[in-house]
């Protein structure tokens, strides 16, 4: 599996990723959201991003083609979200399986998507 990770997502991740064996590559400065899409739709990337338009903003061509991972946190403290992004990345790849939409979101956060999508609630 290769990752494409929008520029938002701190660097601990991406080393979390490559420790593991995964291909990971940051978007482009400045890219368009329909360009990270398109670009994971080419080239077989699953996006890792924290921004909302990738839920449900994007057109149809790739709401189900291209496998994402959309963060959604209260507040955004990324030493927890990481240790939360840790904990559960089993249950997120086991997800990607299923789903093209993964949500990764903090407990209690309420999150309404109108689109097929598995949503993960962090333990702590």
């Amino acid at each position: 599996m290769k990752f494409l990770v929008d520029r938002h997502i701190p660097r601990k991740i991406i080393v979390f990723l490559e420790d593991r064996g995964f291909m990971v590559r940051r978007v482009r400065p400045m890219a368009r959201n329909s360009e990270i899409a398109e670009e994971a739709l080419k080239s077989d990337y699953t996006i890792i991003t924290a921004d909302i338009d990738f839920v449900s903003g994007l057109s149809k061509k790739y709401l189900s083609s291209v496998k994402r991972i959309v963060i959604r946190f209260r507040r955004y403290v990324w030493d927890n979200i990481y240790q939360c992004f840790k904990e559960m990345f089993d249950e997120i790849l086991d997800s990607l399986k299923k789903s093209s939409l993964v949500i990764l979101k903090e407990k209690n956060l309420k999150v309404e998507v109108n689109t097929n999508a598995i949503i993960i609630e962090c333990q702590s």
